[in-house]
C-alpha cells in the first residue's frame, strides 16, 4: 500500500509544480498587458486664459510645473485638474473652462513622465494607465503647495479628475482631509477591469473548456497578483482605486460615459457602492470613454458647477453657463 501513497504524493507534487509554473506563467502575461493596453488619450486643448506659471516640489525633490488660473472675484475657492495618462496639464479647459467665471481658481500641473517607456523600466519610473503611489504623493504635493498660497483656500480644496486622473483623484479624497469634493470622470476599479481584460483575452491562452470552467475566484486572484507583478515592474505601486474610496472622506461624485468600450460603465456604479460618503453617480447616455462632456456639454457643467458649489460652499450664486469658443 506504501507505493499508492508515493505514487499520489508524486502526483500532487508535481500537479503543485505544475499550477505554481503556469500561474507564474500567466501572471507574466497579464501584466505585459496591464503595462501596455492602450487606453485612447486625451488630447490637451489650447485655451487663452491668463494664468501664473508655478512650480513645486515633491516628495522626492521632482520638480513639477504647472499653471494657476485665478476665477475674477478674487474667490479662494480652488479645484485641482489630474489630466489623464498621455495628456497634460492644459487638457483642463476641455472639462472645466467655465470654472473660473463662476467663481473658482483652477490649480493644473503635469504629472511626472518618468525616464525610460521601453522593456522593464529598470532605469526608473514610466507612467502608465494605472494610478500610482508616486503619482498620487506628486498630487499631494500640489495640495501641501497650495496650503501656502495666500489665494487659496487650502483647507477647502476640490479635485477633479480624468481616467487614471479620475483615480488619483478619489484616492485624494480618501487621503487629505484638506479635500472636500471630488470628481471623477472615467475612472476605474482596477482589480475588476483587469478581471474584464481576462475574461476577454484569456481564451487565446488558456483552452476555452478549461477557461470556462475555473472558478471565479481563480481570476479575481490572476488579477490581484498580475496587478502586484506589475507594480514591481513598474517601479511604483498601482494603487486599488476600490480599496481607497472606502476610507473617503470627501463627497464624491463619479461620471462615465454609457457607451464606453475600455471602462465598463457598470464599474461607475461599482464605484459608487463602495464611497461611504455623500455621492452621486451620472452615466451619460451615448458617451465614450472620457467624453461625456462632449455628448452632453451644457449638462457636463450644470453637474460639475452645482457639486462644487454645494460642497465648497460657494456663493449661492446663480451659475453662469457658456459655450466652449
Amino acid at each position: 500500500m506504501m507505493w499508492i501513497y508515493i505514487v499520489l504524493g508524486i502526483f500532487v507534487v508535481a500537479l503543485f509544480i505544475a499550477s505554481a509554473v503556469i500561474s507564474l506563467k500567466y501572471i507574466r502575461i497579464v501584466a505585459d498587458n496591464i503595462l501596455n493596453v492602450p487606453f485612447p488619450l486625451d488630447h490637451p486643448r489650447t485655451n487663452t486664459v491668463v494664468s501664473q506659471e508655478v512650480e513645486f516640489s515633491s516628495y522626492d525633490g521632482t520638480l513639477f510645473h504647472g499653471q494657476f488660473i485665478a476665477c475674477p472675484s478674487s474667490s479662494k475657492k480652488t479645484v485641482i485638474f489630474c489630466h489623464e495618462y498621455g495628456s497634460e496639464q492644459s487638457s483642463w479647459s476641455k472639462y472645466l473652462f467655465y470654472l473660473p467665471q463662476n467663481g473658482f481658481n483652477v490649480f493644473t500641473f503635469d504629472f511626472r513622465k518618468g525616464k525610460d517607456r521601453t522593456g522593464l523600466h529598470k532605469k526608473g519610473f514610466s507612467p502608465k494607465q494605472w494610478p500610482t503611489k508616486k503619482e498620487l504623493r506628486d498630487l499631494q504635493a500640489a495640495i501641501n503647495y497650495l496650503q501656502k498660497r495666500n489665494d487659496v483656500d487650502a483647507e477647502n480644496l476640490g479635485v477633479f479628475g480624468v481616467s487614471k486622473g479620475g483615480g488619483l483623484a478619489l484616492c485624494a479624497g480618501a487621503k487629505s482631509k484638506r479635500v472636500r469634493a471630488v470628481i471623477a470622470d472615467g475612472a476605474c476599479p482596477v482589480v475588476a477591469t483587469i478581471k474584464d481584460y481576462i475574461d476577454k483575452w484569456a481564451n487565446i491562452y488558456i483552452y476555452e473548456p478549461v477557461l470556462k470552467r475555473l472558478p471565479q475566484f481563480i481570476l479575481y486572484s490572476l488579477a490581484y497578483f498580475s496587478i502586484h507583478f506589475a507594480s514591481f515592474r513598474l517601479r511604483s505601486r498601482i494603487l486599488f482605486v476600490e480599496n481607497y474610496i472606502k476610507r473617503s472622506k470627501s463627497p464624491v461624485f463619479i461620471i462615465h460615459g454609457e457607451k464606453d468600450s475600455y471602462i465598463r460603465s457598470a464599474h461607475a456604479n461599482y464605484l459608487y457602492d463602495r464611497v461611504p460618503t455623500e455621492k452621486d453617480v451620472w452615466v451619460c447616455s451615448g458617451a465614450a470613454h472620457n467624453e461625456s462632456v462632449v455628448t452632453e456639454p451644457e449638462e457636463y457643467q450644470k453637474r460639475v458647477l452645482s457639486f462644487f458649489q454645494k460642497h465648497l460652499n460657494e456663493e449661492n450664486l446663480e451659475p453662469s453657463y457658456s459655450k466652449k469658443e
